[in-house]
């Protein structure tokens, strides 16, 4: 307290915060850490082809899905396991031939040459390992309830796809009806 011309006053204590400065300063080594991060983490992600099929096999039904929601029209996801690729179809779809296969390019995915499709689970088809099954995709986005396995010799990678969710759990080893 200081007495000035006969009035008391108390000094306070100066207010503490951070100045634009140091906020800045904070915000640009975060921005750095994040620029070196993410390159780590992709590649890490994307050095494992099992994982990398299976995360494209996801976005392909999520994809088809959507589409049948979008288009009031049903789709088929065909798998493949001569050809070891799966792919998504319109139902009763008759392009001309160059149409249908620029639209079948887009909407295949094939696994790379060590990765494997295992085996597929439907609930109507049960487990398969041959031949080409087809998962009906209905106007509403539903599937009955899928699972399909790929494998790269010494993984094994599950997905189950829920049948009214876009939910889709993908799991290291087997996944077992319930």
């Amino acid at each position: 307290m200081t007495a000035r011309h006969g009035c008391i006053r108390r000094i306070r204590p100066p207010e503490r915060g951070y100045t634009l400065l140091e906020l800045l300063v904070v915000l640009v080594l975060i921005s750095i850490l994040i620029t070196l991060a993410v390159p780590t983490l992709k590649n890490t992600l994307s050095a494992d082809p099992l994982k990398m099929s299976a995360m494209k096999i996801v976005g392909l039904v999520k994809a088809a899905r959507e589409q049948a929601v979008r288009d009031q029209q049903e789709y088929l996801i065909e798998v493949d396991f001569s050809e070891n690729l799966i792919a998504v179809r319109r139902e009763g779809d008759q392009l001309p031939e160059a149409e249908e296969q620029e639209l079948r390019e887009r909407n295949t995915v094939r696994m790379p040459e060590d990765v494997d499709l295992l085996d597929i689970w439907e609930k109507n088809l049960g487990r398969l390992s041959e031949g080409v099954p087809v998962i009906r995709i209905g106007r509403r986005g539903y599937m009955s309830e899928t699972i399909l396995h790929l494998s790269d010799g010494d993984a094994v990678v599950g997905m189950r796809f829920a049948p009214f969710l876009d939910k889709v759990d993908i799991v290291s080893g087997r996944i077992e009806p319930q």
